[in-house]
């Protein structure tokens, strides 16, 4: 499956209209260059960035005073389920911010509250873009507990040995 990057050049597209610096075409291609060229492979674009990439862009325009939204837009995606978070795998920590929202849904909450969560935990405006692995222990740990005291709570009820 190939990851659409057509949000994160509008992202990008954002964050240069709102940084004043960024809105100097010499400035940000330079920019791009010095964060994302190596010897081998010269960045002369944001179109030669991978997703991955782009993400990073994102994030570090974002650190520069960029601020994004990330409410989806049903008119534009009129399939989209607004109970499903995407998680590419080639995302920073995939597969355990995939068993977050995997154990999240489990538990019963909506993924709209683990974006609150990770606002106001993690400082981040969604799971997507957490890239610290220490909140992402943190979460997934209480995440586990929850679980479990969940489980022991059913099988009480169920008359169950715990």
């Amino acid at each position: 499956m190939q990851n659409d990057k057509r949000p994160l050049y509008a992202k990008i597209a954002i964050a240069r209209n709102q940084l004043p610096e960024m809105s100097d075409d010499t400035y940000f291609y330079s920019w791009l260059t010095d964060n994302f060229s190596t010897p081998e492979a010269p960045i002369t674009s944001r179109k030669q960035l991978s997703f991955t990439q782009l993400v990073r862009a994102v994030d570090l325009l974002g650190r520069l005073g960029a601020t994004y939204t990330t409410k989806i837009v049903q008119k534009h995606r009129p399939h989209a389920r607004p109970d499903w978070i995407e998680i590419p795998a080639d995302t920073p920590h995939a597969a355990m911010k995939r068993q977050i929202c995997a154990i999240w849904r489990g538990l019963g909450y909506s993924l709209e509250s683990l974006e609150t969560r990770c606002k106001r935990q993690c400082k981040q405006p969604s799971i997507l873009w957490v890239h610290d692995e220490q909140h992402l222990k943190a979460l997934l740990t209480d995440l586990q507990k929850r679980e479990r005291a969940a489980n022991s709570k059913k099988q009480a009820a169920n008359g169950e040995a715990v």
